[in-house]
């Protein structure tokens, strides 16, 4: 089996290598992401890839059989990974705040807050 590593960080996605050779694998888990491995590395990447398993980067990757491994790289691959947008209150800067409000969305799923009028 033929793999590829690539090191995920902060700052992007990195190809290190599309030559990896799957040599052993234990076989006693059903994941693969807590199964020792042993591979075969080009001695041109052993740095890169020692070096992105040590600081927990490392990601492996059996493409499927229709992927020309020739043209695989990071082309198409995300550099950054977007934060999730919950709707929740944020604390007001100013202790003014007024005891009687309204929540509401508005169209695009903005939580507002909105002063109720006072009755007099």
């Amino acid at each position: 089996t033929t793999l590829a590593a690539y090191e995920m960080t902060d700052h992007g996605i990195r190809l290190l290598s599309t030559q990896i050779t799957l040599l052993s694998d234990t076989g006693e888990s059903a994941y693969i992401s807590s199964t020792p491995l042993t591979v075969g590395v080009l001695p041109k990447d052993m740095t890169s890839i020692l070096s992105a398993e040590a600081k927990g980067t490392l990601r492996l990757v059996v493409p499927g059989d229709e992927v020309d491994m020739s043209k695989l790289g990071t082309e198409n691959a995300p550099t950054e990974v977007q934060p999730i947008i919950t709707n929740t209150l944020q604390e007001h800067e100013s202790t003014d705040v007024p005891v009687d409000t309204h929540q509401t969305n508005d169209e695009e799923g903005s939580l507002t807050t909105q002063e109720s009028e006072e009755e007099e």
